[in-house]
């Protein structure tokens, strides 16, 4: 499981890249913000897989990602094409706070 979430991590990030660069209406600024994001997905899934978490919190921690990775994508494709005042990125920032605090409080309190 760890080596195909690895691979299609990793794929997703290279398609997103490459439609940023063929599609004139991804902006660059969107595809870098949602390919980070693909990026911070992928590691924390990855820590995951290695941590000595219990399966079932492994489970369920794999659908609380893609949940929130899915919603990080979706808001990184409609941000605002700059940083100041982006009130998106701030969303994005904070949902992946939570996606990092579950992650840790978890491999912290695990038995």
């Amino acid at each position: 499981m760890r080596k195909s979430s690895l691979f299609l991590g990793l794929s997703l990030i290279f398609l997103n890249i490459l439609a940023g660069s063929i599609f004139s209406f991804y902006p660059i600024f969107n595809c870098i913000l949602s390919s980070f994001m693909i990026g911070i997905n992928l590691v924390l899934i990855q820590l995951m897989y290695k941590s000595y978490i219990k399966d079932g919190f492994k489970i369920s921690l794999s659908f609380i990602f893609l949940a929130i990775g899915i919603i990080q994508y979706g808001v990184a494709l409609f941000a605002k094409q700059e940083l100041k005042n982006n009130f998106l990125v701030i969303l994005i920032a904070v949902l992946a706070l939570i996606q990092f605090t579950l992650f840790f409080l978890i491999s912290k309190f695990k038995s």
